[in-house]
């Protein structure tokens, strides 16, 4: 009995002590932590640093946002004529961005560590983190062929397999960036990783949350095609904001070095 009551007990601290990390209590009792201020201080002076703010606002916002109008549009657009897809049809569909995402992942971890590899070669080890850029250009190509195909694959009643290879382009093309603009932020902010990324994922989550409230109606309004046009010019314009930041990120970096490390 006594053996049964040292279980109970020893559950119920570990129970209370995972509770307490997850609620940050124990965290703010740490001694040498930086507090919440501190934190929030750091992630907008991050934040508003131009090589982050820019590649993240003018370029990676928009191909996530268009990224999931697709997926919230298209199950809409394929049930009705021309292509009257079932259920199943509909969601055997989903394997087209799934592929694209797979492709996208293989392509961008070997093309970024032969970017990488190739340079430091060249350059005696020395690292520029604006040479991950680069991988962005394949990206940004397959993104606007992408929209356009998938546009005129909705307004002109292409076969299916069109819609579903644009589809699965776009993916592609949205999983290369997220790598390279992940890799890009982090080689920037070493020693602030988490909070780097959080910014990314706020852009990302900004996107993909308001596309919702528009999309459908944009494209009732206007059709297809002139409403993924219109996604496509926006991609190529918002990559101006990469150039900018391949041609100029060195010199904001220096300018506008990182804040302290929090630890």
């Amino acid at each position: 009995m006594g053996e049964i009551n040292k279980q109970q007990l020893e559950r119920k601290a570990l129970i209370t002590q995972q509770a307490l990390l997850l609620a940050g209590v124990a965290g703010a009792k740490e001694k040498g932590r930086p507090n919440v201020l501190t934190v929030l201080k750091h992630t907008i002076s991050i934040g508003v640093r131009p090589h982050i703010l820019i590649i993240s606002l003018t370029y990676y916002m928009f191909l996530v946002m268009w990224t999931v109008g697709l997926a919230t549009t298209i199950p809409l657009l394929v049930l009705p004529p021309p292509y009257t897809f079932s259920e199943t049809s509909t969601a055997l569909l989903y394997l087209a961005p799934a592929i694209g995402g797979l492709v996208g992942e293989v392509w961008g971890h070997f093309f970024n560590d032969h970017l990488c590899r190739s340079y430091l070669r060249k350059h005696n080890n020395e690292w520029l983190p604006e040479q991950r850029l680069w991988a962005v250009y394949p990206a940004v190509a397959i993104g606007i062929c992408a929209l356009v195909l998938i546009g005129q694959s909705l307004q002109n009643g292409l076969p299916w397999i069109a819609l579903a290879f644009g589809w699965g382009m776009y993916s592609a093309a949205t999983v290369i960036t997220s790598t390279v603009v992940s890799a890009y932020i982090l080689d920037c902010f070493p020693k602030h990783s988490a909070l780097a990324s959080s910014i990314i994922n706020f852009w990302r989550t900004t996107g993909g949350f308001s596309v919702v409230y528009f999309q459908f109606k944009w494209i009732a309004l206007n059709g297809a095609a002139i409403v993924f046009g219109c996604q496509a010019g926006i991609v190529a314009a918002g990559f101006l904001g990469v150039v900018a930041t391949q041609i100029w990120g060195p010199v904001w970096r220096s300018r506008y070095p990182p804040p302290p490390a929090e630890n």
